[in-house]
């Protein structure tokens, strides 16, 4: 009978079976690899472009100011836009004050500041800016602040830098700032970065994860390091106290309007109370033009759309002081300037 080429028998099946090669461990190894790196990469590439992670504000660590930003550098964080200028401020390029109709000099912290979670255009410097554009009116608003910053870290930036030529300044404090003392570190901590991370997969690690994580944050503790001092609470009131006082003497020789805003915790609206302390260290400052705006007395019956934290303003917030402010610029009669038809740039001598 003649052979069908077409039919195997059951031995070269049973043979054909046999020598099929089947994945090795090895193989299997290098594609979980190959893919870990796809997504490892994926993940950066998406913490990078989604939250700016790999790319956070820096610091710069100093002698005398403890810190600031370093200056005329641009971030997106969190999708929102943060600009810091040529003298280390959360402002635009500083320019020649015979540019504007008048300049007021806002110093305060992180509140000042806004931190990562306002955009630019939303912080109530710039929203006082815009207020007087509307008006066809030029306002120059400095932005002089940083995360933790009390009158110590202000009064040495001021004593260095100078005020630029300010008509009034609003200094934003609350009671905390009051016992605020610098510790000058070797290690400013995650939050205060110096230098960019390795990569945005790291900072998110380093500064989210393990400081929300109390078990690791105690093994693993990546806070400020290095201080010279280590002060009680009664010491760190006392001297922020005689700090203030430095820095608002310093104010006062511009012998111009000074207003503090007493910016209160949200624990601390129901009191709506200016703390004793601060009331004592203005009244010694003489003659000197110095008035508190207590904010707390300012404040919506839903501060939920005021606050995004105990202390932090929102979008909202930030629109609140910036009207309060122009309310108090319009008392003060500080526009309505006649503006030069020509201006220079101004001196650079900013921070290197």
């Amino acid at each position: 009978m003649r052979k069908m080429p077409f039919l195997i028998t059951a031995r070269q099946e049973k043979l054909a079976v046999t020598n099929i090669k089947m994945p090795g461990r090895k193989s299997w190894q290098i594609a979980i690899v190959a893919a870990s790196l796809i997504l490892i990469v994926l993940l950066e590439i998406y913490l990078r472009l989604t939250f700016g992670f790999g790319n956070p504000p820096l610091m710069i660590s100093d002698p005398e100011i403890e810190y600031y930003f370093k200056p005329s550098s641009c971030y997106r964080r969190f999708g929102n836009k943060i600009c810091i200028n040529q003298y280390a401020m959360r402002s635009d390029e500083l320019l020649d004050k015979a540019r504007y109709d008048a300049r007021v000099a806002v110093i305060g912290d992180s509140v000042v500041y806004g931190g990562a979670l306002v955009d630019q255009a939303n912080i109530s410097t710039e929203i006082l800016k815009q207020i007087y554009e509307k008006r066809d009116e030029n306002l120059s608003v400095l932005n002089i602040s940083a995360g933790s910053w009390g009158p110590a870290n202000q009064f040495a930036y001021i004593n260095r830098f100078g005020l630029f030529d300010s008509d009034a300044v609003f200094l934003v404090l609350g009671s905390q700032d009051m016992a605020d003392v610098p510790v000058f570190s070797k290690n400013l901590g995650s939050d205060n970065p110096v230098r960019q991370p390795t990569s945005a997969i790291s900072e998110l690690v380093g500064r989210y994860v393990i400081p929300r994580t109390p078990v690791i944050k105690n093994i693993l503790y990546d806070g400020p390091s290095g201080a010279k001092f280590n002060y009680t609470d009664a010491d760190r009131v006392k001297l922020g106290a005689l700090a203030l006082e430095r820095l608002l003497a310093r104010l006062c020789a511009e012998d111009i309007p000074i207003v503090i805003f007493f910016h209160a915790e949200q624990q601390e609206i129901k009191r709506g109370i200016v703390p004793p302390l601060l009331q004592k260290i203005v009244s010694r400052q003489g003659k000197c033009d110095i008035r508190i705006d207590n904010m707390a007395k300012k404040m919506p019956s839903n501060v939920g759309d005021i606050y995004r934290d105990n202390i932090h303003l929102t979008a909202l917030g930030q629109r609140l002081y910036a009207n309060e402010m122009a309310r108090l610029i319009d008392g003060m009669g500080l526009i309505h300037r006649p503006l030069p038809a020509t201006a220079a740039p101004i001196r650079d001598n900013s921070p290197s």
